[in-house]
């Protein structure tokens, strides 16, 4: 997890691929999954907040502010 905001979550996702006969491995591809928690009826739900402790935390959070704030800037231009 990199970051958490009131109701929304990122998780970042390492995809390797690993030949099954040597079990040598390969990163093929990563990501950023960002999530809204909700009830069954729709509304949005708080999340427990993430306290980035570690230096590496601390940068994965940062970079995920930066992220989420591109996000909604290219929201808000679609409107």
């Amino acid at each position: 997890m990199n970051h958490t905001g009131r109701s929304s979550l990122e998780v970042g996702i390492r995809v390797e691929a690993e030949d099954i006969v040597s079990g040598v491995r390969r990163h093929t591809t990563s990501c950023y999954f960002a999530m809204v928690a909700r009830e069954a009826e729709g509304r949005s739900v708080t999340v427990p907040q993430l306290d980035p402790v570690t230096e590496l935390q601390q940068r994965r959070w940062a970079k995920a502010e930066r992220r989420r704030a591109l996000r909604l800037a290219d929201r808000d231009a679609d409107d």
